[in-house]
């Protein structure tokens, strides 16, 4: 017996000297619409309720033949990058030691820069402070002032 799916996506089972086609006839999909014939069923081992078959089906779609072999374009691709891996040379002393000079003076630039925000973020603050504090002594002195040019009842 050989496995097959027919048109409609059902698993048959065929015996291999059989070459009918697998096309159903029209009688034959009227009187599949109300019931499925048991011998035209999926034929799956007894499995748990909502598990996949083990095997999964072969295909013979355009994806299963460029999963078995890769194209020329992958292999190209492959092999050029492998030969640019190949051209690739470590830095010479003296670009290593350039590389080196360039690095150490792009991070000591960045520390003066992180420095010189951080001063003005402190006096930023400072000022600020201030700016409150003055804020709040004057509110003080006019409610004083305020307080003391009313008169009490008592």
């Amino acid at each position: 017996m050989v496995i097959s799916v027919d048109p409609i996506g059902s698993t048959v089972e065929r015996d291999p000297t059989d070459h009918t086609p697998l096309t159903p006839s029209p009688t034959h999909e009227r009187s599949r619409s109300s019931s499925v014939s048991p011998s035209l069923a999926p034929q799956f081992p007894a499995q748990e309720p909502g598990s996949l078959p083990l095997t999964p089906p072969t295909s013979s779609g355009p994806h299963s033949a460029s999963k078995a072999t890769p194209d020329q374009s992958t292999t190209s691709s492959r092999q050029s990058h492998q030969e640019y891996l190949d051209s690739l040379q470590p830095p010479s002393e003296e670009e290593f030691q350039r590389l080196a000079k360039v690095q150490e003076q792009r991070e000591k630039e960045h520390r003066r820069r992180s420095q010189e925000l951080r001063r003005k973020s402190v006096a930023m603050t400072q000022q600020s402070t201030e700016a409150r504090q003055d804020f709040v002594q004057t509110k003080a002195a006019e409610k004083e002032e305020q307080s003391g040019h009313r008169r009490s009842i008592f």
